[in-house]
């Protein structure tokens, strides 16, 4: 049975911006992910503005992203800044069958990051829940199993677009790829920041995303001891971590897709990452990373 659905847009007023850099699109998909916890079925946030569409009627919807934004208004507080005034109420458009879903989220997806500066594709931009849809994320805010049900057979293919071809686990015959490109993709694929990677955080998805950029990075001819100093790790407490953790070779593939991808990799978010991980700056011995 096809339950509810909305399509929610807001936005902040005028020319203002809702969200001004890499630090606030984490805090605020990360708010919406908490309140929504499930409901959310895709995404798209941008500068002034942003789409969600989620299970559930309009007012409950509404007073969702309300606490969301609430929430992350206390955030940009925290960093200095006046929160963004909003251009007016949330809009709240019912979705009541699957076309209509399917119409949603296409246009969430697609038309919106069509629009924004030097993408050619929607998967290229990496604050919308294109990514999961394509088949590269395994976790995120997006509940895209949930979307898929409600979509059925009939209209899943047309949200899931053409797939890219994951890449192979074959060890590199030199690195080409830089670390710092490494841990953005790593990231990427668990729906966490680059900047968590090199924090304190035992979060089932950071950690996952560490192990991952631990054996990515080994593929590249790195060796641990290069790589986990840029997560201000030891060494051993690299190896452990990849031993204790699962093996998980399709996030492994995801991750390498998307590094080896220039399109994608032209806007990972790496504010957090540039020219040092972990706060200390990097440099390979064989100077051959891109």
């Amino acid at each position: 049975m096809f339950m509810l659905v909305q399509h929610l847009n807001c936005g902040a007023r005028g020319r203002l911006q809702l969200v001004e850099d890499g630090f606030d699109l984490f805090a605020l998909l990360e708010e919406i992910a908490i309140a929504f916890r499930g409901r959310l079925l895709a995404y798209i946030l941008l500068p002034t503005h942003l789409h969600l569409v989620a299970e559930g009627d309009a007012a409950e919807s509404t007073a969702r992203l309300e606490d969301a934004l609430a929430a992350f208004a206390r955030f940009v507080a925290r960093r200095g800044r006046e929160a963004p005034v909003l251009r007016g109420p949330i809009y709240a458009a019912p979705k009541t069958d699957p076309f209509e879903l399917m119409r949603s989220i296409l246009y969430v997806h697609r038309k919106n990051a069509q629009d924004m500066p030097g993408i050619e594709r929607p998967l290229e931009y990496p604050w919308s829940s294109e990514r999961a849809y394509v088949g590269l994320r395994v976790a995120g805010p997006a509940n895209v199993a949930r979307a898929l049900a409600l979509l059925g057979r009939e209209y899943e293919a047309a949200v899931r677009g053409p797939s890219l071809p994951l890449a192979d686990l074959e060890p590199a015959l030199f690195p080409s790829l830089h670390p710092e490109v490494l841990a953005a993709a790593s990231a990427d694929v668990y729906g966490v920041s680059p900047h968590e990677l090199a924090g304190a955080g035992r979060g089932e998805a950071v950690t996952r995303a560490r192990a991952t950029f631990f054996r990515l990075g080994v593929l590249e001819r790195y060796a641990l001891s290069e790589l986990a100093p840029l997560l201000g790790r030891s060494r051993s407490r690299a190896s452990r971590l990849v031993s204790e953790t699962p093996a998980e070779d399709r996030a492994l593939r995801m991750a390498r897709t998307i590094a080896r991808d220039p399109g994608i990799v032209r806007h990972l978010p790496r504010s957090a990452l540039r020219g040092t991980l972990g706060g200390r700056p990097w440099h390979h011995k064989a100077s051959t990373c891109s």
